[in-house]
């Protein structure tokens, strides 16, 4: 053979070996193993996984009030490779219900080939119902096939709600109770209506206190809140049913006041009632005695003098006692005047009559009131 054929044929075998390409995923490694004498190589897979990351491009969304509604928008990234499709799987939380309040999403989306994001659409779903605002919470899964970026793992979008918040009210519409009604040969009740504004879809539970000076359970029959306004109504009513007793208590009262709860706010100007149970039981004809528990007065320093009306029997009534004044001591010049009447309260045993004498420059003799 001669020198420059067997030149050609080293060029050529050495070519061949210069263009056999090693995949790009494959990294040469040498180990120190030796066979017959030769150093081998071996290869392993180094494939580098695409970081994904999340976050809302349109955190906002919102039912349509019967117009489109306004939908949110959440992206998917990776990094690396495009080359071939890629699916993120992710998981869903939030306030708002999947498939319900918004267009249900699958917990997964595709980045296709060639693309190195994909978008996630919260659609809302306009319903009649008042629920506030109301989050969707997407948060990225791990897998195998791809890395979570541990700081962009998870993204919120907000639905607001176009219905508004529900108002309730309360009004006395029955006030007027009592214990017996002699027509009917029954207790006669009060009534009080709790009234929601908006949509009636579903049943609210509306609380509230209660107070008075009726005792619940004992005054009238039992009540506990809240109230519910059942699916379909605007409103409740809440019956004060008396309860006919052998006590005598005279009128009392019952109030009730609307506290805050889930799913409405309170309307200010009618958020009480008061429903008023009239007794039936008369008390005995009351005892009235008079004394004069401080019966010594001055003009100097105008040191006041009492007299004390003391009832007997039952104090369940508010009850007025007249009097006469008389003595030489004169009403007007000698004390300031007094009124002719003493007011009892319900449940007072005593009252009194406080007499303040008028210090001038007479020359009196000691004066007496009677």
């Amino acid at each position: 053979m001669r020198l420059s054929e067997w030149l050609t044929g080293l060029r050529q075998r050495f070519s061949r070996r210069s263009t056999t390409r090693v995949p790009a995923r494959l990294r040469r490694r040498r180990t120190p193993q030796c066979v017959s004498g030769h150093q081998s190589e071996q290869f392993e897979d180094r494939t580098l996984l695409s970081i994904v990351s999340i976050a809302a491009s349109d955190a906002n969304a919102e039912e349509s009030n019967g117009m489109i509604s306004d939908p949110g928008t959440v992206q998917v990234t990776r990094t690396d490779s495009v080359a071939a499709d890629l699916t993120i799987n992710y998981t869903i939380a939030g306030s708002a219900t999947n498939g319900i309040d918004y267009e249900i999403l699958a917990g997964n989306v595709v980045i296709a080939a060639g693309a190195s994001s994909a978008e996630i659409v919260v659609a809302p779903i306009d319903d009649l119902e008042s629920e506030g605002n109301e989050t969707v919470i997407l948060t990225l899964s791990a897998s195998s096939a791809y890395t979570v970026d541990a700081d962009k793992n998870t993204s919120t979008v907000i639905i607001a709600d176009d219905e508004g918040p529900v108002e309730v009210s309360l009004l006395a519409w029955d006030p007027d109770a009592a214990e017996w009604d002699s027509e009917a040969q029954l207790p006669d009740p009060g009534y009080v209506s709790v009234t929601r504004s908006g949509p009636t879809t579903d049943s609210l539970a509306v609380n509230f206190s209660i107070a008075g000076t009726a005792t619940n359970g004992s005054d009238y029959q039992s009540l506990s809140s809240p109230v519910t306004i059942p699916a379909g109504e605007s409103f409740k009513d809440i019956k004060i049913d008396p309860i006919d007793d052998s006590v005598c208590e005279g009128e009392e009262s019952v109030v009730l006041t609307l506290s805050a709860g889930t799913g409405y706010t309170i309307d200010s100007d009618l958020d009480s009632g008061t429903v008023t149970i009239e007794d039936n039981d008369t008390p005995p004809t009351p005892t009235v005695s008079i004394s004069a528990t401080d019966d010594t007065a001055k003009e100097y320093g105008q040191d006041t003098g009492t007299f004390t009306f003391a009832r007997t029997e039952d104090t369940c009534l508010p009850l007025t006692v007249n009097y006469n004044v008389g003595g030489d001591a004169t009403s007007g010049t000698d004390y300031s005047p007094l009124t002719g009447s003493v007011q009892f309260a319900v449940g007072d045993e005593h009252a009194t009559v406080t007499v303040t004498p008028t210090d001038d420059a007479v020359a009196e003799l000691t004066e007496t009131l009677v």
